[in-house]
């Protein structure tokens, strides 16, 4: 039961990291489909793409957008958060199964 414990057990501070860095990978990807999605109006404007390679690349920037939204939300959730960095698995593993909720 404490190797299941420490499995959902909170991570530190210092795993925010990643949750920078697919910020950063998602606005770079969102600034290339705002590029694509430019570039496909002007091809549709010159009558060399249908409407449906617009709307694909409008559906992309969208999703994109909200990718980005949710990644820089979770990084501002982590970092405002209570936790300390290197406080769960570092001092052992009581400190992370202590602070679990005991269940019902």
């Amino acid at each position: 039961m404490n190797a299941i414990q420490q499995l959902f057990a909170p991570l530190d501070k210092d795993f925010c990291l990643i949750f920078y860095w697919i910020t950063v990978v998602n606005l770079f990807f969102l600034v290339l489909a705002g590029l694509g999605f430019i570039s496909s109006l002007v091809l549709l404007f010159r009558g060399k793409v249908t409407i449906f390679t617009g709307i694909y690349s409008f559906i992309m920037v969208v999703l994109w957008t909200v990718m980005y939204f949710q990644a820089r939300l979770f990084y501002s959730m982590c970092v405002t958060s209570n936790l300390k960095a290197g406080s769960y698995f570092g001092v052992g593993a009581t400190a992370a199964v202590d602070s679990l909720p005991v269940p019902q």
